[in-house]
């Protein structure tokens, strides 16, 4: 699962500023009761497998436009089926390398472009 604060707070019952004051209580209140990988969208996005913790130091405020949540989830869904198919597993760092390609890609993209679409395009798979 990939929610922004808001949405995490709503997960968990909280105001959003509760999450963003203690994002690692959110996270792994979010991994333990949904029984799920999370990556928690925002300034210093985290990552919250069942035995990892990362933080993806890299992103814009580009990041912050409609649909980038999708493109992330798209491309994580996509990676899972490939390592499914191979292991039957999800392991934390699939969640980790998405993440760090969107960010990275947005940063490669001209504000002037819809960014969701261009990072589609320029996807390496």
């Amino acid at each position: 699962m990939t929610p922004h604060p808001g949405e995490a707070a709503r997960l968990l019952g909280k105001k959003s500023d509760e999450v963003n004051q203690d994002r690692i209580a959110a996270i792994t209140a979010l991994g333990a009761r949904y029984r799920a990988t999370v990556l928690l969208k925002g300034s210093g996005t985290l990552i919250k497998g069942q035995t990892a913790l990362s933080l993806c130091p890299y992103g814009n405020p580009g990041m912050a436009s409609g649909g980038m949540g999708d493109v992330l989830s798209g491309i994580i869904g996509g990676l899972w089926r490939k390592v499914w198919m191979l292991k039957n597993l999800l392991d934390w760092a699939h969640v980790c390398m998405p993440a760090r390609l969107i960010y990275w890609r947005s940063w490669m993209v001209s504000e002037e472009f819809w960014l969701q679409t261009l990072l589609i395009r320029r996807a390496p798979y």
